[in-house]
């Protein structure tokens, strides 16, 4: 599991932001999901947040192009 740690940038970067995670897998390692699902949700790598991306950035590609073609 800590390898698994090690090699996942994110979730390192998780367990150094949120150290009770430490204690929670060093005394419960079968809560490993809870805590790769809580660094998705604090990178907001989860679905719901992938699709807001995806909207925000369609808004933004949008508005590019009606003012290209204002400028026409």
């Amino acid at each position: 599991m800590y390898e698994a740690i090690y090699y996942d940038k994110d979730a390192l970067t998780y367990l150094r932001q949120d150290p009770a995670w430490y204690r929670k897998l060093s005394r419960s390692p079968e809560r490993y999901a809870e805590f790769l699902e809580a660094s998705k949700r604090y990178h907001k790598k989860t679905w719901p947040d992938r699709l807001d991306l995806l909207a925000r950035q369609g808004q933004a590609g949008a508005l590019l192009l009606e003012l290209l073609k204002q400028q026409k």
